[in-house]
């Protein structure tokens, strides 16, 4: 389905008003105050781990109130 289309009815518009800011700021930060744009392991399940491990230490910042980690 088309973008487009998605956003014809007002309900969907305020859904995706609501998702659209909220997400885009986690990646943020992970790529660039903590240093998230590269991965240090080499493989889809490493990799994977690694992209875990950085959301978890993301999250647990959040919650102590820390700014940058």
């Amino acid at each position: 389905m088309e973008m487009r289309k998605k956003l014809r009815h007002p309900q969907s518009r305020k859904i995706y008003s609501k998702r659209f800011p909220s997400i885009e700021g986690v990646f943020g930060a992970i790529k660039g105050s903590r240093r998230g744009y590269r991965f240090m392991t080499k493989g889809i399940e490493k990799v994977s781990l690694e992209w875990s491990e950085r959301c978890s230490a993301h999250n647990i910042a959040k919650l102590c109130g820390f700014r940058y980690v």
